[in-house]
């Protein structure tokens, strides 16, 4: 119990007693001796707790380590009592910093900038933790790497658009094997992909013998240059798109941009895109 004198706390006490006479009054030529003599001092000739004074003196020699902040001695080769005191001997003192994630974004990615006085850095909950010699950290430099990013100046409130695309099993598919299906499904899936979708979305596709009078090309792919197949000469894959937002501009944008993309995938057609609640 708490308030009982037991042997084990006499021990104990006698152990930090002697390492605490060694810190005050030991010099650096007779620390070693000093340390090594701490369980011949704390158990005399008769053993009191052990069998044999020597295995007393071995518990105390474990418990001196133990008490100067080292590690047990392994028991399957010889080390020293005093191993490992020399170099815990130094005057240094570590500082912890702190980078608190909740001001910022949980689900963005950091990186802390080279820099030779962090000596360690380790993530926990809502922070991240730095090490390091020194208590000031004004020179040091932190990347955040933002998945998504909201735009509003200038009186610009509407969502950022980008080309970012879902990660899938079927896509990982297509681009291990480097072909294009060409099934309806697909199509779907190339325009359901894209993460910033917020204005149309494919409903229907046909092949057409010409193009529809008011329909909207993918002339978003001026790098393609002359092709084996002109477009003259192929047949028309019309893509039917209805309307999800209620702003026009974006959304015949949005389609061209879509129409870009699957012909660059699909040889064979000429892709237009088609909204179906416009009067162009």
């Amino acid at each position: 119990m708490r308030n009982l004198d037991t042997p084990v706390k006499q021990i104990r006490r006698k152990i930090f007693t002697e390492i605490a006479k060694i810190g005050f009054e030991s010099t650096d030529e007779s620390m070693i001796h000093d340390i090594e003599s701490i369980p011949y001092n704390i158990v005399e000739e008769r053993a009191k707790y052990r069998e044999s004074i020597y295995r007393e003196r071995a518990v105390a020699s474990e418990r001196v380590r133990l008490a100067m902040g080292l590690s047990l001695r392994p028991e399957n080769r010889s080390v020293h009592l005093t191993d490992g005191v020399k170099s815990s001997n130094i005057d240094e003192k570590y500082y912890e910093h702190e980078l608190n994630l909740k001001n910022y974004d949980l689900e963005s990615g950091y990186m802390l900038g080279i820099n030779e006085d962090v000596l360690k850095v380790r993530h926990e909950k809502d922070k991240i933790i730095m090490t390091s010699l020194k208590e000031s950290f004004r020179d040091w430099e932190a990347y955040r790497f933002i998945g998504k990013i909201d735009t509003s100046s200038h009186g610009y409130t509407y969502e950022m658009l980008s080309n970012s695309r879902k990660s899938s099993f079927f896509q990982n598919y297509r681009e291990q094997q480097e072909s294009f299906l060409g099934s309806r499904t697909e199509l779907f899936w190339m325009v359901q992909r894209f993460e910033n979708n917020f204005y149309v979305e494919l409903e229907k596709c046909e092949v057409l013998g010409m193009s529809p009078n008011s329909c909207l090309e993918g002339d978003m792919n001026p790098f393609l240059g002359s092709t084996i197949f002109p477009m003259e000469t192929r047949k028309i894959l019309a893509l039917y798109f209805r309307r999800k937002g209620q702003k026009k501009n974006f959304c015949e944008d949005m389609v061209r941009f879509f129409v870009s993309q699957i012909q660059l995938s699909v040889c064979e057609y000429k892709c237009v895109g088609i909204l179906m609640d416009s009067h162009l």
